[in-house]
């Protein structure tokens, strides 16, 4: 359960903060992204969310949450080497190549993020037990707070202080770092039963 909620700041602070806080800021002022694709970007993100849930609810119910879980910041390192690719590709390359590879970004990214909404609070009910369910539940909401307040402010003196390539090089191995946490909870994967009523829920504020 450490191992879960320690999961859960890390997938705050390396992932979700940074798509919506760092990233726009890592695109305009270190890549000269207009504002335009900027937003277009996010956008595609926010898109990709709704597009791909229908599309992999079903193998995701197929695996095991730790699996799901372990998979989503595989799938942020992943975007954010597209994101590395777009930045060492420079103003240089193709329009079609560059933003091509910021939108690939935006969706991968919306992929692992599914991954997580559908193995964390499934995990979280199963491991708390009815009896703690109420207690992990405030943990895990604290952890998100905390991820939630550090993140920003954490991504944003990166981008402060290293180059675009830096940028997106800091960002993949925080991404690595969630997973290596992620993948210390597969040994417990067999633990407790799911109880009949645990869903696939969204993250908090997503």
């Amino acid at each position: 359960m450490a191992l879960l909620i320690l999961a859960q700041a890390l997938f705050a602070i390396v992932g979700f903060t940074q798509i919506e806080a760092t990233v726009p800021v890592l695109m305009h002022d270190r890549m000269a992204v207009t504002l335009g694709w900027v937003s277009a970007v996010v956008a595609a993100n926010s898109f990709a969310l709704i597009a791909l849930q229908p599309l992999l609810r079903r193998r995701l119910e197929r695996l095991p949450e730790t699996v799901s879980l372990a998979a989503g910041p595989v799938l942020w390192t992943m975007a954010f080497g597209c994101g590395l690719g777009a930045a060492l590709a420079g103003e240089a390359a193709p329009a079609t190549v560059r933003y091509g590879l910021l939108l690939a970004f935006a969706v991968i990214f919306a992929a692992g993020e599914l991954m997580y909404s559908s193995a964390f609070y499934p995990l979280l009910l199963r491991w708390s037990g009815e009896a703690a369910v109420g207690r992990a539940s405030a943990l895990a909401s604290l952890a998100w707070n905390l991820g939630t307040a550090s993140g920003p402010p954490i991504g944003l003196f990166v981008v402060a202080n290293a180059s675009a390539t830096g940028g997106w090089l800091a960002l993949a191995l925080g991404a690595a770092a969630a997973f290596t946490v992620a993948a210390a909870l597969h040994p417990f994967s067999g633990l407790g039963s799911p109880p009949a009523t645990a869903g696939r829920c969204p993250p908090p504020g997503r």
